[in-house]
């Protein structure tokens, strides 16, 4: 009696658990067990959903301690003006985007300064040896013209006065018992300062020297005639395939005396045996009764007439 009595207890409370889970299947939306157990979850999945339950817990207290620690910062402030952010926002923005544009142009421009320096270096180092050169060939300028000296050309000159003079005073060997010898002057004088270029007379018979003015007419033209010579000498000797083969001397005899005439012929007479002929145009008459070979010129009222006297 007492079994049928609490199976009849537990058949009641059976049944109605049941209608209690199917009418909680209902409310959920479930037609019946068999959906219920379709949506299932195993235990791994349920794990996981609590753990991220906790984590939203956990979240979530921290954002409201940090929503509580805000609410006291902004405890009795006004709430800002967005709108008026939102437009000093978009003013900055196109200050920078102007300032950008700037700093792109500055860019470019200093790129063209970097090039333009580069430029103007290079420049400046071809200026310098432009300079280099410059300095080098003003130097030898200065050198050749002598500015701080005897020029090459003066140099070379007095070389040549010096071969010249030798010549000359081979010559002069022959004038008044060899009493004169010419020779170079050392000392320049004038405002050309022709140093090495003058001549000077050593006088045997003083033993003293002179200045070629002082010496007299029929004197200078004895060394007049003796520098010549020496100088087409000079010419033939140092200049190859130059020949002087003729000179004529024109006057100059009518100042000296027989015996300066005499000196003179022995100067001409040096040229003998050079194959050079030297033709003497004069008035003297003793020259041609010296000369042999000669041609005189006679004027009439018909004109002029050659003899030729050999």
């Amino acid at each position: 009696m007492f079994l049928k009595e609490d199976l009849a207890i537990r058949t009641k409370d059976y049944n109605k658990a049941k209608e209690e889970y199917l009418d909680l299947l209902k409310q959920n939306g479930f037609a019946d067990t068999q959906e219920f157990k379709f949506f299932l979850t195993d235990q791994d999945t349920l794990d996981e959903w609590d753990k991220k339950i906790q984590d939203y817990i956990i979240e979530k207290k921290s954002v409201a301690k940090n929503l509580e620690r805000l609410e006291k910062l902004t405890a009795n402030k006004s709430k800002p003006q967005i709108e008026n952010m939102k437009n000093i926002v978009s003013e900055l923005e196109a200050k920078i985007t102007q300032l950008e544009k700037q700093s792109a142009l500055l860019n470019e421009r200093k790129n063209r300064l970097e090039t333009l320096v580069k430029r103007v270096c290079e420049e400046q180092r071809l200026l310098k040896e432009l300079i280099r050169k410059y300095d080098s060939y003003y130097s030898f300028g200065t050198t050749l013209r002598g500015d701080k000296g005897i020029s090459l050309r003066r140099y070379v000159l007095g070389v040549m006065l010096t071969s010249v003079t030798v010549e000359a005073n081979r010559l002069l060997k022959n004038v008044h018992g060899g009493r004169y010898q010419l020779c170079r002057t050392l000392e320049g004088s004038g405002r050309t300062r022709k140093a090495g270029l003058e001549l000077e007379v050593f006088d045997g018979y003083s033993g003293e020297k002179r200045g070629v003015a002082g010496l007299s007419g029929g004197e200078k033209f004895l060394v007049s005639l003796a520098l010549s010579l020496g100088l087409s000498s000079v010419v033939q000797a140092q200049s190859g395939g130059i020949k002087i083969d003729t000179m004529f001397i024109d006057e100059g005899f009518g100042s000296l005396d027989s015996s300066s005439i005499a000196d003179a012929m022995n100067i001409l007479a040096s040229v003998k045996g050079s194959k050079r002929l030297v033709g003497i145009i004069s008035h003297v008459q003793l020259l041609k009764e010296t000369i042999e070979s000669s041609i005189t010129v006679q004027k009439d009222r018909n004109g002029s007439t050659l003899l030729i006297n050999n």
